[in-house]
């Protein structure tokens, strides 16, 4: 999505927080979020695209999206920790492109702390996922950039 969308849609998360806790329209909602444990949108994005990469991996998300990942074989860890193949001589031309789920997922998945790539159970991943969202997210999104290099 375009800053510009993610935008918009930050400011309707944030319009409701304030009906919630009957704020005024200049009021900060910040603390109020994490009251309601609400993560951003642009956090909340992530959320759900790395959920859907765990669901891949799992085998449990649309045959379609499975078979466009490669875990790593090279990995003597790779029954339990998975890494995703990143799919470099594929790179895409285009912005659009890069934002291909064959091409982000990897760097998404890739880019997390290991010990969140160990966990096999949903429920865990999920809590884990969204409270490491909630205390890193900058940290995150710098590394996922970083390897991404055109965000």
């Amino acid at each position: 999505m375009s800053k510009c969308l993610i935008s918009k849609l930050q400011k309707v998360q944030n319009a409701a927080v304030r009906v919630i806790f009957n704020k005024k329209k200049f009021q900060s909602v910040s603390d109020d979020l994490i009251c309601l444990h609400w993560l951003k949108i642009e956090s909340r994005i992530v959320f759900k695209a790395v959920l859907l990469i765990f669901k891949c991996l799992a085998g449990s998300a649309p045959n379609f999206l499975i078979i466009s990942l490669t875990i790593r074989s090279d990995d003597p860890l790779s029954t339990h920790y998975r890494k995703l193949h990143e799919h470099i001589h594929d790179s895409p031309i285009t912005v659009i492109g890069h934002k291909a789920f064959p091409f982000y997922a990897p760097r998404l998945w890739n880019a997390l702390p290991r010990y969140l790539s160990y966990i096999l159970d949903i429920n865990l991943f999920k809590t884990s996922l969204k409270t490491y969202l909630f205390t890193d997210f900058h940290d995150y999104k710098s590394r996922v950039n970083r390897l991404v290099k055109i965000l």
